[in-house]
């Protein structure tokens, strides 16, 4: 899914995109096994940035976001270079 980064909450270990309708989607980053997954993308994120992003739905968050598992995310542009 395309998504743009909200933001990164390094304290929390959390990461929030939104989609193009402003849902945000929370995901916990705080994983040991999750956090090697993610360690290259999580060196160049910013915010306003858009990404797309591999998740699975698990619920929804106490605002009426939705909550999920990250599996990974790059960023868009990627896709367009050859």
């Amino acid at each position: 899914m395309t998504l743009k980064l909200k933001y990164i909450d390094r304290i929390f270990e959390k990461i929030v995109f939104y989609d193009s309708e402003n849902i945000d989607i929370e995901f916990d980053i705080s994983g040991k096994e999750l956090k090697k997954r993610l360690h290259k993308d999580l060196l160049n994120v910013h915010e306003g940035m858009v990404y797309r992003v591999s998740f699975t739905v698990t619920g929804t968050g106490h605002l009426g976001g939705l909550v999920g598992d990250i599996e990974g995310f790059k960023p868009a542009f990627l896709e367009k270079i050859p």
